[in-house]
């Protein structure tokens, strides 16, 4: 079964599994941002749980960055998104 991933919802469930990944593999933390990112209190499964529960309840599944929640990386996730960098800069 293939999924439509132009429709929006199927479009936020690919999400909130890339960020799952994400937390789980500690790439990133999810928070609320206001003169500092604040992350979220919590296991990585708690932090998802909030993530899910909160863009579910929209009846509009697109959201803008920082609408409901802050994406920061960790710096595992600093580090790769840098060796990412490098690498395509070197092309």
């Amino acid at each position: 079964m293939t999924r439509d991933t132009s429709d929006p919802s199927d479009q936020r469930d690919l999400a909130v599994g890339l960020l799952a990944r994400m937390l789980f593999d500690q790439l990133i933390c999810v928070g609320d941002v206001g003169d500092a990112h604040v992350p979220w209190e919590g296991t990585p499964g708690d932090v998802l749980s909030r993530v899910i529960r909160e863009w579910s309840e929209r009846d509009d599944p697109y959201v803008m960055p920082g609408e409901l929640f802050w994406v920061d990386t960790t710096s595992a996730g600093q580090a790769i998104g840098e060796a990412v960098l490098a690498r395509e800069a070197g092309r």
